[in-house]
Parts: C-alpha cells; structure tokens; sequence
C-alpha cells in the first residue's frame, strides 16, 4: 500500500549551516517571523531616506523603490497623508502625527520624502504606537533625523492613546501594516473613530465579500479581513455620511497571502479612508505616480 503524503503550501527564511570544508548542509536555521518582517521595515525606510538625503539616487535604491512605490500599502498612504497636510500647514510649522500599529515607521519616512519632494518643509512631530518588538528598530532609526519622535507601546492605557489622538493633526491607523505582519489589530479602529480626530486615515486590506473574509497569510497566520461596507459602517460618525474608501485591486497585493482556489474573487484589496479632508481617495489612489523633481536628474 502506498503511502499517501499531504502536501503544503508555505515558506521559510533562515541560512543553511555548513560542517567546515564541506559542501554538504548541516543545518536549517530559520529566522522567527519577527526578524524578517523587521528587516523588510528596515530595507524600505534605509532606501527611503538615502534618497531623501541624495546620498544614493541611483541604483539600487532608487530601482528599488521605483519598483515598489506602486506595490507598497506605506508608500501609497503615505501620498495620501502628503496631500492631506499641504494644504492646511505651512513652511516651518509643527505637524503632530500619531500613527497606530506604525512598524519601524516605512509610511513616516515615505511621508518625509513626500513633503520634502514638494518643497514643504514643516517640522514632523511623530508618535508611533506598536508591539515592544519594534521599539528599538523605531527610536534607532527614527532619531537619526531632524523630525521628532517617540514611541509607544499598544500596551498603554487606551484612554492615553485616545487622548493623543484628539491633539494629533492627523491619525494613520496602518491596519494594513498590522494584518501584514501580526495578522490581528490589536487596537480598535472604533475606539479611535469616537476619539473624533481632526484628520484621520485608514488603510487596511480587504475581501471582496463577506464570504471570502478568512484568509490565510504567507507566514501562515490566520486572519480576518473585513469588507469595504464594514469600514465605512465604522468611519460612518466622522465621514459624514460620504463615502470615503477608496480601493486599488492590483494582483500584487495579493502576494500576501495564500491562495483560496474554492473562493469565486480571491482577490485582496488595498483600502484607504479618510476623514476630515477634502482629499478623495477614490481619485487620489489613482494620481500619477510619483515623479523626483529635475534636481534628482532623472536617476531613480
């Protein structure tokens, strides 16, 4: 009788390990899944800020991000946070910025390269709320730069980070970031609605219909999108009864997570809502890529 084998559908990242003199793999050393994803953080907020410093516009950096600026749910939000704040701040003005589940901060170093790149030069006040994992990679790699900020861990009192979010000038809740890497938002998007914040944007992944909401990520973490009606029941208190998501379908977000070959769509979609600003990230999402300005001279 012949054995019968299941087969699975993963991944794993680590470095094989080598007896001396051999060619012959001794050992897999596979790295948590902490490890990668703060490393991918790593990787975009360096070659964002060597552009932002000029010290490398050419390859691979700019290549890099060329490839990546269309794909990448922080860069893509981070245009959209550009637009929000030019027009209400000036040159030389603070922006205070709060951002739940932040990362090591990929949409806040995108978000300077914005502005810079538009020639509004405003001081950045930012607080990145996360898990403890991320603490040292944020103060490292955020306090070697003119911009000012802390970080604190989701594990505060709520009603300390509620009470942030009413001062703020704009909230990022990055669910995005949050389903992407953890699989689960550990703070309520509700709770922060009802804060009332002056501007707000959210991005987040997801289905196309509530029977396609459980899904699997290619770190093998289970998770629980929602659906676009469901974010706007929620943003419903601040948005005034418009319809403020706007969706981008490109199959390379669905990269993400593993196929569901018995779901009809199986696509995943990038949403991004905001709140008290005219910007519409229905035509937004849309708008010509971005583009350096003559004195990058054309390298990317």
């Amino acid at each position: 009788m012949m054995n019968e084998y299941k087969k699975e559908l993963g991944w794993s990242v680590g470095r094989f390990v080598y007896q001396r003199g051999s060619s012959a793999p001794l050992h897999f050393m596979e790295l948590q899944d902490f490890h990668v994803d703060s490393a991918q953080g790593m990787v975009e907020t360096i070659v964002l800020r060597a552009i932002r410093t000029r010290l490398q516009s050419d390859l691979p950096a700019g290549k890099f991000f060329e490839d990546t600026k269309d794909t990448s749910w922080n860069h893509i939000a981070a245009r959209i946070a550009a637009k929000i704040i030019m027009p209400d701040f000036q040159a030389g003005q603070h922006v205070r910025i709060v951002e739940i589940h932040s990362g090591i901060g990929v949409l806040f170093e995108a978000l300077k390269l914005n502005l810079e790149h538009e020639g509004l030069q405003v001081f950045l006040d930012h607080i990145g709320i996360g898990t403890d994992e991320y603490r040292r990679q944020y103060e490292y790699i955020q306090s070697l730069d003119e911009h000012a900020s802390r970080y604190l861990e989701e594990a505060e009192r709520e009603d300390e980070i509620v009470r942030l979010c009413q001062r703020a000038d704009l909230v990022v809740f990055n669910g995005a970031e949050a389903l992407t890497h953890r699989g689960t938002q550990s703070i309520d998007l509700a709770r922060i609605v009802a804060a009332m914040p002056k501007r707000l944007l959210v991005t987040s992944w997801v289905a196309s219909n509530e029977n396609e909401t459980n899904r699997t990520t290619i770190k093998r973490r289970n998770v629980q999108l929602p659906i676009v009606s469901e974010l706007c029941q929620i943003l419903s208190p601040i948005t005034e009864g418009t319809q403020p998501i706007g969706e981008l379908t490109d199959g390379a977000f669905s990269d993400f997570f593993l196929p569901e070959p018995n779901y009809e769509d199986g696509k995943i979609r990038f949403a991004i809502a905001c709140a008290g600003s005219d910007v519409s990230p229905l035509v937004d999402l849309r708008s010509a890529p971005f583009e350096f300005k003559s004195d990058f001279n054309g390298h990317l």
